[in-house]
């Protein structure tokens, strides 16, 4: 069945109704360096019944530069076009984009060639204050929907005294879900983030969040990003509604690809040529300490590995190279690459033994929890993410053999970078960390005498929790790069009980894990100098590359972003 618009006959699948908006589909925002898209209808014309067309254009820029657009309006009688630029960031609207184009009434296609990577979003609606009013939602298989990890954007949101916006997840899962909701205006300001727990089959729909949670009834045309942060098979749309016919339209979601553009935007690069560098690395106005030792042994395409170290008192320069420098042997022998970043001081206390003034590694925030898992606002996820390019510009290193270690904290730490760009990152190890879900690590100080877990957990008084997982949820579904874990029985600091609470934990969901209880008291790192101790390590890390992309073969010059 087709409906007539002006001198268009369009399909249904593209218009929603004849007297109401029309549906945005879902698709993928592009990865590549330029771009065209197309939107197949729009109008600035008279239709049936009084009917009046018009056509609203969005084009979103997450990148970190500004792109330039050609909109392009083909009609019967040749193409009307004009170039605009899209500032990094930010939503801009064109409102009525025919009108803009046209000398006169007219329908048509609109193609949109873009100079980097954009989402592109329309919306056709009847002017005419008569008609029905309503809206569609496609029906969606289980599989379609987004798991663990997964960031989608919903935009052309508006909350003013003319339309409201509410935010709908449903979760096609067996299992519980959350989610993390980002709000921002057009121009890329963050307006709040919360969280939403979906339960296992049900629907959660958000009422109005931009007015009922943050008080905001002044925007137009503004965006989200919802994260969702465990569970799988989660869905997400917005129905912006308009407050005087009560004319809904359907905003699907568009789900963010592994890559933006040129990723992380940061000055600072790292030398040339083999040695110890202390370098800096500046990302949104803060210098970044990052050691990097690339050893004479280094090929055209080595490895990298990323060394997190744990807790400093202040504002302690060269904790990274300290922590890196213990890797140099295994780097000097495999050719491998090392990265040891400083964290900053953190102005307050979490829930890992901390307190304001010391230095440690952003996991799980009190105040925004969803923020530590979140790799686009997490502040120590976008170093990370900034070592990888800088890395991969300065050294070739291989995108497949990245890897990342961390010691206490540190080792919270790179659970949570494995678990964030688990595309990213080929396999990891924490020592003398784990997976917390108690309140805070000091709720269980225990140690004992196996070195196995299953000698530990039947050892007297064996302590365990189970609230939150910490420093963030393990993925139920999807991947999770492979893991060492390694911790001493005897420590009182971190206890053991963490270490096999997250190995339990990865072993019931299917994830590898390699586990290595040590007869050992204190928190202690091992000695990476010694080759008994580090050859196993290599061993595991070379035996795990990232997998391929499905489809894609191997290739010398192949890289996999987040």
């Amino acid at each position: 069945m087709t409906f007539s618009m002006g001198r268009l006959r369009i399909l249904p699948a593209l218009i929603l109704l004849v007297s109401a908006s029309a549906r945005v589909r879902a698709g993928v925002l592009p990865a590549a360096a330029a771009d065209a898209r197309w939107v197949a209808a729009v109008a600035h014309a008279p239709g049936a019944a009084g009917s009046k067309w018009r056509t609203d254009l969005s084009v979103l820029n997450l990148c970190t530069g500004a792109v330039t657009v050609e909109l392009r309006l083909h009609l019967a009688d040749g193409i009307s076009s004009r170039i605009e630029t899209v500032e990094a960031g930010q939503l801009r609207l064109f409102a009525d984009v025919v009108a803009s184009l046209a000398s006169s009434d007219a329908s048509g296609s609109l193609e949109i060639v873009s100079s980097g990577p954009v989402s592109v979003r329309s919306r056709t609606y009847n002017a005419s204050p008569t008609g029905t009013f309503g809206q569609s939602l496609d029906g969606v298989a289980p599989d379609s929907g987004l798991a663990s990890g997964a960031t989608a954007v919903l935009q052309q949101l508006s909350e003013s005294s003319a339309f409201r916006t509410n935010i709908g997840v449903v979760n096609m899962g067996n299992t519980n879900g959350g989610a993390s909701v980002t709000l921002f205006t057009s121009d890329g300001a963050e307006v709040g983030s919360y969280t939403l727990s979906i339960p296992a089959g049900r629907l959660v729909q958000d009422l109005a969040p931009y007015r009922a949670r943050f008080g905001r009834t002044d925007i137009e045309a503004g965006f989200a990003r919802v994260r969702v942060d465990s569970g799988s098979n989660l869905w997400m749309y917005a129905s912006v509604v308009d407050n005087a016919t009560g004319d809904p339209t359907t905003i699907s979601m568009e789900v963010l690809p592994p890559a933006c553009g040129n990723g992380v935007s940061y000055s600072g690069s790292f030398p040339a040529g083999p040695g110890e560098h202390d370098t800096t690395l500046t990302l949104s106005g803060s210098a970044r300490n990052v050691f990097v030792y690339v050893p004479p042994s280094a090929g055209t395409q080595p490895s990298l590995l990323i060394a997190l170290h744990g807790t400093g008192s202040g504002t302690e320069v060269g904790m990274g190279r300290e922590m890196a420098g213990r890797f140099e042997v295994m780097a000097d022998a495999h050719g491998m690459v090392l990265a040891g970043p400083d964290a900053t001081v953190q102005p307050n206390a979490d829930w890992d033994q901390h307190s304001g003034g010391q230095q440690y590694w952003e996991t799980r925030p009190t105040s925004d929890p969803g923020r530590g898992s979140d790799p686009d606002r997490n502040p120590d996820l976008l170093l990370i993410r900034a070592i990888l390019q800088e890395a991969k510009r300065a050294y070739g290193v291989d995108p497949r053999r990245i890897y990342v270690a961390g010691f206490s904290n540190g080792g919270f730490f790179s659970l949570t970078v494995a678990v964030a760009l688990e595309n990213r990152i080929a396999a990891g190890m924490e020592m003398s960390a784990g997976l917390v879900r108690c309140d805070n690590t000091n709720q269980c100080v225990w140690a004992g005498g196996s070195t196995t877990c299953a000698g530990l957990r039947a050892e007297s008084d064996y302590c365990s929790c189970s609230g939150t997982e910490k420093p963030i949820a393990i993925p139920t579904s999807g991947r999770m790069p492979p893991m060492i874990l390694t911790h001493g029985n005897q420590d009182w600091t971190v206890s053991v009980c963490y270490t096999c609470e997250l190995a339990d934990r990865m072993a019931a969901l299917g994830h590898e894990a390699q586990v290595t209880i040590r007869n050992q008291v204190d928190h202690e790192i091992p000695d990476f100098g010694d080759p008994a101790v580090y050859g196993p390590v290599w061993s595991f890390f070379d035996g795990h590359p990232l997998p391929l992309p499905e489809g894609r073969p191997p290739s010398g010059s192949s890289t996999i972003q987040r």
